[in-house]
Order: C-alpha cells, then sequence, then structure tokens
C-alpha cells in the first residue's frame, strides 16, 4: 500500500475501523514533534460524531501512544478538530505496568513530550482504575481495539 502525505495534529478526531468492522474514535492529544509517535485515546464509536460532541476521557476503551503510520496508509480517517479540543483538558494519565516476575504492578507517569518521568509501586486495585502501559503500531492498536470491544 501506498504512503500519502497526511497532516495530522493535536486535537484531531479520527475514525478506526478494524477487520470485523468495528469503528472507534480516536482523539490525539499528544505529538511528540515531527515524528510519527502520537498519544491518544479511543472509544468505540456507538454514537453520532457532530459538533456537540463531548468526550470523556474516563469512559475511554484505552489510552496509548501510538504510530501514526495508519492515517499514511489511508486505514484511519481524520474528521477534524475535535470543537471541545483544549489541549491542558487532556494531560497524560498514569499507566499501569505489571511485572509478571515479581507479581507487582506499578504507576508509569510520562510528561507531555511521552518520555518516561517516573514509576511507582502500587496495588492491583489502583492498578485496575489505570490504562495498560505501553505502545502499538497502528496494526497492534487495530487488534487492540478490536480485542477489548
Amino acid at each position: 500500500m501506498e504512503k500519502k502525505k497526511i497532516k495530522y495534529s493535536e486535537g484531531d478526531l479520527f475514525i478506526i475501523k478494524t477487520e470485523n468492522h468495528t469503528k472507534f474514535l480516536g482523539l490525539i492529544v499528544r505529538r511528540k514533534g515531527r515524528t510519527k509517535l502520537l498519544f491518544g485515546y479511543f472509544w468505540q464509536l456507538n454514537f453520532d460524531v457532530d459538533d456537540n460532541l463531548v468526550l470523556n476521557k474516563n469512559k475511554a476503551i484505552t489510552a496509548t501512544k501510538f504510530s501514526g503510520l495508519g492515517f499514511e496508509l489511508s486505514n484511519w480517517k481524520i474528521l477534524g478538530k475535535y470543537s471541545n479540543w483544549n489541549k491542558s483538558d487532556w494531560g497524560m494519565p498514569e499507566f499501569r505496568k505489571y511485572d509478571v516476575l515479581t507479581n507487582k504492578y506499578y504507576s508509569v507517569l510520562y510528561n507531555d513530550d511521552l518520555e518516561y518521568v517516573s514509576e511507582r509501586q502500587i496495588d492491583e486495585k489502583e492498578a485496575k482504575n489505570l490504562y495498560d502501559h505501553g505502545s502499538h503500531g497502528y496494526i497492534s492498536l487495530e487488534n487492540y481495539l478490536q480485542r477489548s470491544s
């Protein structure tokens, strides 16, 4: 598949359609410089997207770092800027990391440039309220969303 030069930026809404035809709405909330590394929130698209749309980050299926290659391969459709976009409303959340060797959970923090800041040990109860730590290529993200729906 041929790559196209597609412009995307913080505050853009986009649609991902998975293999099983489930649709997801994504919101880009961080972009690391001129790279293709992005961070965004994702919701299963079972509602109308219009100018009155109000998104709640606490109701997102996930929030994760991901590659922008899905745009350039024309797999993901950009809808335009979120009408309620305000970068300060969409700070970087804490993420959960599980260490299988020690059977311990950790909270991981990143700054607005998507750089690792710190982590601290947490209990399982607190971990359940956090998004999974990690990042996804475009196919990996589609598969992850499909499994989460």
